[in-house]
């Protein structure tokens, strides 16, 4: 089997593959975000290496947010994560304002605190 480590920066805990974090850093994402995660999710994409743009994107702030809430990464770290996935996203088809919207539904204000 592969292996899978959590996304968490910084921690290699083994985690089953369809799963973005340990759960430890899985508790530190909001309420709102993680049903946003799980709503993006296609089952298999973790096996056929095909998660949607929408997926990435929402990825990428929960990366960000969890980085910035377990204080790994500063305000401007985790910022400059969410815009250069954005605009990765965007490079490959996802439209500025799909970015915004799922930004906005992830929480990631709170990086602007």
């Amino acid at each position: 089997a592969v292996k899978h480590a959590c996304h968490a920066v910084g921690c290699s805990a083994e985690v089953p593959p369809k799963m973005l974090f340990c759960l430890a850093h899985w508790k530190l994402l909001p309420k709102p975000a993680q049903r946003i995660i799980w709503h993006y999710y296609v089952p298999g994409q973790e096996t056929r290496k095909d998660p949607t743009l929408e997926y990435l994107m929402a990825q990428a702030c929960s990366c960000a947010i969890v980085a910035f809430k377990d204080k790994t990464w500063s305000s401007r770290q985790a910022l400059n994560h969410v815009a250069v996935a954005s605009k990765a996203a965007q490079h490959a088809g996802l439209p500025l304002e799909r970015c915004f919207e799922i930004t906005r539904a992830m929480g990631c204000e709170i990086l602007v605190r």
